[in-house]
């Protein structure tokens, strides 16, 4: 399906920033230290806090391409009707 395994700490995140996916071993890795699984959620948290302006921006720009797209297709379909 066309997946990358990445290895990665239990304090480490994954990026996908082309499908926004998000990751963090959290739970997958064995540690002794519970607070290194929280350390790793914590920073995850915190990246995708910080990319919401990125995905807003993305969002947007998407919603415009589509009302575009629309708009052409119904002045095609007035302009063949014609």
């Amino acid at each position: 399906m066309g997946a990358t395994h990445v290895i990665k700490n239990v304090t480490s995140t994954n990026v996908d920033k082309k499908n926004l996916v998000f990751t963090v071993p959290a739970f997958m890795k064995e540690t002794k230290n519970f607070h290194d699984i929280y350390e790793g959620i914590e920073e995850m948290v915190s990246l995708v806090k910080d990319t919401l302006p990125e995905i807003r921006e993305a969002a947007k720009e998407k919603a415009r391409l589509a009302k575009e797209k629309r708009a052409q297709a119904k002045e095609a379909k007035k302009i063949n009707a014609a």
